[in-house]
């Protein structure tokens, strides 16, 4: 056993997959044991250091539908190489496959070449809510948003989306994504012919009555135009006004709610990078219109007169750069374990729920639906990890599994997975079980803490009694 204050160095790698982009990152981190010597290893991360960043990559597409997987891998390969770092050296890694790369056909398929590259890699594939709050985490905005108890909203601008999360004092509030990027035509950059168009782009330039036609040049005049109208989207979307149709062509996810007022914003993504440059000399270097888009961004927009605006430490970068703590966790005694068969579960996205001591059904209804609707797209279980409430009395708990049985009813997969900071798992599970239909799966653990991005493995209960061993490996952010 590691006994208190004995700590090492993990060397871990985080690899981002996006519509537009690849790149990868390796870090140190340095991890320490804060648990007595008696006491089961409770790991923490107290500082992270990139040791290197690879260059960025155009993600290798075989056609519309699949991602090139051996040019992936040998992007992968030549960056080790040039890193000078040996596939043996890393002890974990985490895979965020975002945006159009997470709809492929053969995006599952990823975690099939990198087996020998990590010691374990964690593989998340985002769709837009769950990307909206990894480039939140990555680009600092919850951090900010905690520290300094604000509510702060972060644009990841890429390709061919903007994901919005917004958090208020460290939680998640509301997310949104509108398909509004930098890629949604692209160019030769010389001759300025048009290469692409995406269908949506098409639908904006139709609606805007300008003419981007694959194979003909561009009018700059029309790019200013159309661009005009990207930036009145993202207006009305974080102004929360009435949305128009414009905006209605593109719009994913959302719009966000009009209960709370938003304090500051943050951009990220490749577009976002461009926001905060003092002066852009090339506006059509990359072949698409993204640094011009950022350059309308600050001159035209409502938002940036209106909002403070953070400027992050990491914005093109704001993203994963490795699974850091794989800490291992003892449940209490106090469980609800209606079956052992479906035991172990492996990489389980936690949905974090924060909730406050005096909160109505209602409002613990929505907290938990906002919670894990980034996650049902892509996976099939979800563990909601319930914070804040310590010591709750018998009909709070009775309110919690109304709740989540009420809930569970629009769509969560099995088992359900419940995991609480306080020491009443039994007690919620006994709860939820009279609520749910005969022969559900079902696990309430207890005493573990867990954080918002975190994934967890779940063990079969150890010979010691009624415990089991959880796994949780936290991934790791720039910031």
């Amino acid at each position: 056993m590691v006994t208190s204050g004995e700590g090492y160095a993990l060397l871990s790698v985080g690899i981002d997959i996006g519509t537009t982009t690849t790149h990868l990152a390796f870090s140190r981190l340095y991890v320490v044991n804060l648990a007595g010597g008696s006491s089961v290893a409770n790991f923490e991360i107290i500082s992270r250091e990139i040791i290197y960043e690879s260059r960025i990559y155009f993600t290798p597409l075989i056609d519309e539908n699949k991602i090139d997987l051996s040019r992936l891998k040998e992007i992968i390969a030549t960056e080790y190489a040039t890193a000078g770092i040996e596939p043996g050296e890393v002890k974990s890694g985490a895979v965020i496959i975002t945006g159009e790369a997470a709809l492929k056909e053969n995006a599952d398929e990823v975690a099939k070449i990198l087996e020998g590259l990590a010691g374990d890699f964690v593989v998340a594939l985002a769709g837009p809510d769950l990307e909206a709050i990894l480039a939140g985490q990555g680009s600092g905005a919850q951090r900010i948003s905690r520290r300094e108890g604000i509510t702060v909203a972060n644009l990841d601008i890429g390709g061919g989306t903007t994901n919005i999360a917004v958090f208020r004092c460290g939680d998640l509030c509301d997310t949104a994504t509108v398909q509004v990027g930098g890629r949604l035509f692209t160019f030769n950059p010389y001759s300025l012919v048009v290469n692409s168009v995406t269908k949506v782009g098409r639908q904006y330039a139709d609606y805007l009555g300008v003419s981007i036609e694959k194979g003909r040049p561009l009018n700059p005049d029309d790019v200013e135009v159309f661009c005009q109208g990207l930036v009145d989207i993202l207006d009305e979307v974080i102004e929360r006004r009435n949305i128009s149709a414009l905006s209605k062509i593109g719009l994913l996810r959302g719009p966000l709610r009009r209960d709370y007022q938003i304090d500051a914003l943050i951009f990220s993504g490749g577009v976002g990078h461009f926001v905060y440059e003092n002066e852009i000399k090339d506006f059509f270097d990359y072949g698409d219109y993204g640094p011009y888009f950022a350059q309308m961004i600050k001159e035209k927009s409502v938002m940036l007169k209106r909002y403070h605006i953070i400027q992050p430490d990491h914005t093109l970068r704001a993203t994963v750069i490795g699974a850091g703590v794989y800490s291992m966790k003892l449940s209490g005694s106090t469980i609800f374990l209606k079956k052992k068969d479906f035991l172990p579960l492996r990489n389980i996205p936690v949905s974090l729920v924060h909730l406050k001591e005096q909160e109505n059904l209602e409002n613990i209804k929505r907290k938990l639906e906002t919670a894990i609707a980034p996650f049902q797209e892509k996976y099939p279980v979800v563990a909601i990890a319930i914070t804040g409430w310590r010591h709750p009395k018998l009909n709070r708990i009775e309110q919690l599994a109304h709740a989540i049985a009420t809930v569970k009813e629009d769509g969560i997969g099995s088992p359900l997975v419940v995991i609480t900071e306080g020491n009443y798992g039994k007690v919620l599970g006994y709860l939820l079980e009279n609520r749910l239909e005969d022969g559900e799966d079902l696990i309430c653990l207890d005493e573990i803490k867990l954080g918002g991005g975190d994934f967890i493995d779940i063990g079969k209960p150890l010979n010691i009694g009624a415990v089991v061993p959880v796994i949780v490996k936290t991934l790791v952010f720039s910031n």
